[in-house]
Formats: structure tokens, sequence, C-alpha cells
């Protein structure tokens, strides 16, 4: 992890520039695809890791929060004249509920299948039993984090009052509704990458597998949004190449490094019928 937050870093100064200097909105778009890949592996791992789940998630919160702030420094020093400190601040106080958002699907897919990513040498230590249960003190925890969390997004709202003027509900239904989007972009998007590099048998197929969803995904959704807008524009078919290009390429290596590294993804269910079966 820490190799990765030192490339992401160095990926995230420079992509300010490489953004102001290109004239390409496919490449524009695929630089942010990077972007948001880098953001969409910490929540796998905020959600999947080995480490206690508070430790993990507050640290990939907080290196996300650096990884914006080295991409705020970038810009900054591309166009320091005309950044104001609302485009700056502001940003930081969504990043919890957008990074919330991300890890939507990845909870689920984990309260229903129990599925974590272990080191392979750890994997016999680990307790199959009772991880997949909810109390009452993690409802709790649960609770307290996501006012908190609502709480901080709030206070965007007084970093420049005069955007809104006075109306809250002018700010939390976009915040809301790109939330929602993130969260089944995230679901598109982190799972088939899961799959293809911890479940398929050979990695050649599950790249192959990647690619074809992706560009099915790609042409689908582009698809749907020009069907709604009910404009011919090609724009949301390069949105979509160049944020699903960006994103998988991020994500696809930083994974197959994982496993190279000793990481599998573990079923609980798996591995309690294993147990089971053993014993009987």
């Amino acid at each position: 992890m820490v190799m990765f937050l030192v490339i992401f870093g160095i990926m995230d100064f420079f992509l300010p520039a490489m953004l102001d200097g290109t004239e390409s909105e496919v490449i524009e778009t695929f630089l942010l695809g990077l972007m948001a890949g880098q953001f969409v592996m910490l929540s796998i791992w905020a959600v999947l890791g080995p480490q206690p789940v508070l430790v993990r998630w507050l640290l990939m919160l907080l290196t996300g929060m650096g990884l914006l702030l080295i991409f705020s420094l970038g810009a900054f020093v591309i166009d320091s004249l005309s950044t104001e400190a609302a485009i700056i601040i502001e940003p930081f106080c969504w990043l919890p509920l957008v990074f919330l958002a991300i890890q939507s699907p990845l909870w689920i897919s984990k309260l229903l299948t129990g599925c974590r990513i272990v080191d392979v040498l750890a994997e016999d230590a680990l307790q199959s039993e009772g991880s997949r249960q909810f109390d009452l003190r993690q409802m709790f925890v649960v609770t307290a984090a996501i006012a908190v969390i609502l709480t901080v997004a709030r206070l965007s709202f007084y970093v420049d009052p005069s955007l809104y003027q006075g109306a809250e509900t002018q700010m939390w239904l976009p915040l809301l509704t790109d939330c929602l989007v993130c969260a089944v972009w995230s679901a598109f998007v982190a799972i088939p990458c899961l799959g293809a590099v911890f479940v398929a048998r050979n990695p050649m197929v599950g790249l192959i597998g990647v690619i074809v969803y992706a560009g099915m995904l790609t042409c689908l959704v582009a698809f749907g949004i020009t069907l709604i807008s009910g404009s011919g524009d090609d724009e949301p078919f390069v949105i979509m190449i160049g944020l699903n290009a960006g994103s998988t390429i991020v994500l696809l290596c930083s994974l197959h490094l994982l496993r190279a590294a000793g990481y599998r993804l573990l079923w609980v269910r798996r591995k309690s019928a294993a147990t089971d079966g053993g014993s009987a």
C-alpha cells in the first residue's frame, strides 16, 4: 500500500499539468479516470483489507484526503492566481460522504458473502464463524459515523454561502445524486475487477472479460444517457470510455500487484463449508 501511495501521489501531482496541457476530451476523461480509480482502490482496501475496520477505514480516508491535497497543490502550482479557497476546501468536506458512497456496494457484498482480502500466510489463522454478524455496537458505530460524515458535508455549505442563496437543499440534492452515481459506478467497476484478478483461473481470461464487460457497459450507459437527454451528441460515449478505461487500468494493475505480493480474496462461506466438511 505504501508503494501504491507513492505512485498515486506522484501521478496526482502532475495530473493538473497534464489536464491543462491537453485539448482532447478523451485524454482528459482518461486522466480523471486514473484518479477515480485510485479512490476505488482505496475503497476496496478500506472495506476488504486485513486490518481492523476502523483502522483501515480512517487510514484510507486520510490517504484519500492526502491524494486530494497533492492534486490541489499541483493545481495551485499551475494556476495559483485563480485558485479560490472554496474550490479547495469544498472537496475535502464532500470526500468522506463520496468515499462512503463508493464503498457501499463493497460493504453489501462483504455482508452477503463475507469476502475479504487476506494474506495467504495468515489465512489459516482467521476466524470464519460470526464474521458476517452485525451487532448493536456495530450499528451504533455506523450510525455515529454517518452522522459525522453528513455534518462534515454540511460544513461545505458555509464555505461560500452565496452560491446557494441560503437554501441548503440546493446543495444536498446534487451532492446526494452524485453519491448515488458514484455508488452505482463503483459496483460496475470494482466488483468485476476483483473477480478478474482474484476469481478468474486464468488472468488473461479475466482481463479479456473485464475489457468486454467495460466496453458493453460503456456503450449501454452512454446510449442511455443520450436517449434520456434526447441529444445526438457523442459526448457521453467519450466521457464513459475515458473514465472507465482510466479507472480500470489503475484497478487491474493495483490488484494484480496485491495478488503478486501474496494476497487473495477469501470467502468466509466457502472456508466455513470446507471446515464443516472436513470435520464431518
